[in-house]
């Protein structure tokens, strides 16, 4: 079975690490974005698999789940993602400019279960 990773926020950032992850492994990648033309964009330079229509349905799914979103975007994205029925076995990381910001928001919104790196 092919795990699945989503990648929320599909510019430079978000798109190097998925190329980078797809080079090595056999995944799908589903991309999000607010700009749908970014999303789009991603799409067809194969940077990204799918185009997330349901953001839940993807994460729900998701073997790995990377926030490459402005900070303060990926806290209210966090907000949201608490609320979903996540794989037992996910990883969440974010590509952010502050580490301290984000891991408290996770700590404080997840449970142990989920591996928020």
């Amino acid at each position: 079975m092919r795990k699945k990773v989503v990648l929320i926020g599909t510019g430079l950032i978000g798109g190097s690490l998925t190329l980078a992850i797809k080079k090595e492994h056999d995944v799908t990648i589903t991309g999000y974005d607010i700009f749908k033309e970014q999303v789009e964009r991603a799409k067809e330079l194969h940077v990204v698999d799918e185009v997330a229509v349901d953001l839940q349905h993807a994460c729900e799914e998701a073997h790995l789940i990377v926030f490459a979103s402005p900070v303060e975007e990926t806290k209210k994205l966090l907000h949201k993602l608490a609320s979903f029925r996540l794989r037992e076995d996910v990883i969440v990381t974010d590509v952010g400019s502050t580490k301290g910001t984000i891991m408290n928001e996770a700590e404080a919104l997840f449970s142990k279960e989920v591996s928020f790196i």
